[in-house]
């Protein structure tokens, strides 16, 4: 019984640990995104490097979750908005947590295996 709710409080604190990791990301691709795209507001004419569109793509990708879930809630402009956005934060999280648990689990199977 102790081992699954120290694995249940070690999978807890890692995907609080990666939906922090998961918001910081996303804001800094928004604000590199933001800074970059800043002067086409004067000149519009100027391409649109690849940096760019890899930059829209990884924004696409990391704020999926959000945007499904702000369609379904429906909830008004300002602060309830916020509730997606952590939900969706949770899910990146929580699906990071999984993939590294579970590397970690094989890599501690394969360091068994080869011990022996």
């Amino acid at each position: 019984m102790r081992t699954i709710v120290r694995s249940a409080l070690k999978f807890v604190a890692l995907a609080v640990v990666f939906a922090f990791c998961h918001a910081i990301l996303l804001g800094s691709i928004l604000s590199f995104l933001a800074e970059r795209g800043i002067h086409r507001l004067d000149h519009p004419e100027i391409p649109v490097a690849t940096v760019d569109r890899v930059g829209r793509g990884l924004v696409r990708v990391l704020a999926e979750p959000y945007e499904s879930l702000e369609r379904i809630a429906d909830l008004p402009e300002g602060w309830p908005s916020v509730i997606p956005q952590l939900a969706g934060n949770l899910i990146w999280g929580s699906v990071a947590a999984l993939l590294f648990l579970k590397l970690v689990r094989v890599r501690a199977r394969r360091a068994q295996r080869q011990g022996q």
